[in-house]
């Protein structure tokens, strides 16, 4: 078995390790890496970061290369932003109880019983 080369694409605010995890066995050297990154952040303006590691037969790894795009499109989120002035969302079910009668102290009950 020969060495294959992982491909990681990040898009966002991913880790390079969280990315999308790809698999080549024809990519060897640098350039062919550089030229298969560029083809990638063109085809996919999403990808903000991909790397290349070399895996060899024994486990290790090597780093091949590493591209950023200079113009990722930003990724827009499909649910609604909360601004910091909202009240949050009460979930369903009982209300908590407004008035919770305190139990009077010791010395309020005294005085209580002394006017009596």
């Amino acid at each position: 078995m020969s060495d294959v080369v992982e491909i990681y694409s990040a898009r966002g605010d991913e880790s390079i390790r969280e990315g999308a995890l790809d698999y080549s066995s024809t990519i060897t050297t640098k350039g062919q890496a550089e030229a298969d990154a560029v083809d990638r952040c063109r085809r996919d303006r999403t990808i903000r970061k991909v790397a290349y590691y070399i895996v060899r037969d024994d486990g290790s790894f090597k780093t091949l290369f590493g591209y950023d795009n200079p113009e990722p499109v930003s990724l827009i989120s499909n649910r609604a932003r909360r601004q910091m002035a909202d009240p949050l969302p009460r979930g369903k079910g009982k209300p908590p109880n407004p008035g919770a009668r305190k139990k009077p102290k010791l010395v309020d009950r005294l005085i209580n019983a002394l006017k009596e």
